[in-house]
């Protein structure tokens, strides 16, 4: 095995730990091990009225899976993640979220708890990675989760718009297009909308198409 970087190919008799190093010493730039890209469903009460409130909270949707594919530094897939989640405020399926998802009640039955669903996905996704996902709704969604679940959420790890990204490097209109729209723009076959795992799948084939490490680097400038 041998890693390969802005054109140069570094063989690893000292380690992959070396290699990020050189890289950062070198040009400036951090290596990540692991790009996490991942998508999530959630369910939502059956109307308006049912909104589970507390004095300073609201939940507007529970999740009830998480899909995720795991990218190395050459956006080359190296694992998948796929869990469907048992809800605890949000029992019963609202019909608009069972005909788009497929998820029935019954897989939620047999779904895990979010404390172990999130435990288990905290795992898989490992140290020095980083998340990106379409839009902000699935990160904003698993922090109000976690919030709902008393759990502290600094666990997750730094997050990226891959939204976001693709408007500033394809279509350059201000503008938040959908997945299923990157898809067709880039003649990306055989994306199954609506299922976690397969949306995330979706949105790692159009990080192929951009130049990732580059507007991460950017974004954590802008960021201060």
């Amino acid at each position: 095995m041998y890693y390969v970087y802005m054109g140069i190919v570094i063989f690893p008799a000292l380690g992959y730990d070396i290699f990020c190093s050189f890289i950062e010493a070198r040009y400036g730039v951090r290596v990540l091990a692991n790009y996490i890209v991942f998508d999530m469903e959630w369910n939502q009460p059956l109307s308006r009225g049912r909104v589970y409130r507390t004095e300073d909270f609201a939940l507007y949707g529970e999740i009830i899976q998480i899909g995720a594919v795991k990218l190395n530094e050459n956006l080359e897939m190296v694992d998948k993640f796929d869990i469907i989640i048992r809800p605890h405020i949000y029992t019963k399926m609202k019909r608009e979220i069972q005909e788009l998802t497929s998820i029935t009640d019954k897989d939620l039955e047999s779904g895990v708890s979010f404390a172990n669903a999130a435990a288990k996905f905290a795992v898989w996704c490992g140290e020095d990675s980083v998340l990106l996902s379409w839009g902000e709704s699935d990160i904003d969604m698993l922090e109000d989760n976690c919030i709902l679940h008393d759990m502290d959420y600094n666990w997750i790890p730094e997050w990226f718009d891959v939204q976001l990204m693709f408007d500033d490097q394809i279509t350059q209109e201000d503008r938040r297009f959908s997945l299923d729209y990157a898809c067709y723009m880039l003649n990306i076959t055989g994306a199954q909308a609506h299922d976690a795992l397969h949306d995330a799948l979706a949105a790692a084939e159009v990080m192929k198409h951009l130049k990732v490490a580059e507007w991460i680097e950017e974004e954590r400038r802008y960021r201060g």
